[in-house]
């Protein structure tokens, strides 16, 4: 049965991610917003499933991270499509959240 979290909860969570996350996105390592009402939404921290749905991937915390809106689905376009993601390089060095020393 799927994971359902109130609005409230979403919030919390996605500020939570945010935090983790340094304000960067999970796949570009740009800075993004979890701002409401954010002019540019291509640039707004929406969840990701790092396993996706469509994959058996649950909406636990383990699975979840935030990614610009334009990553998300670029991403979920290249794996649809069967292309590697991301498609031009991986990440030098995982950002600090991921290291622990943050």
């Amino acid at each position: 049965m799927p994971l359902r979290r109130s609005a409230r909860e979403r919030r919390l969570l996605r500020e939570e991610l945010f935090a983790l996350q340094e304000g960067r996105c999970h796949w570009c390592d740009k800075p993004m917003s979890i701002a409401r009402g954010h002019a540019d939404r291509r640039h707004y921290g929406t969840f990701e499933h790092l396993t996706p749905k469509a994959k058996g991937g649950q909406g636990h915390r383990e699975n979840l991270v935030l990614a610009h809106r334009s990553c998300n689905e670029a991403r979920g376009r290249a794996m649809v499509l069967g292309r590697p993601w991301p498609p031009a390089m991986e990440r030098v060095a995982p950002p600090s959240w991921e290291r622990g020393d943050g």
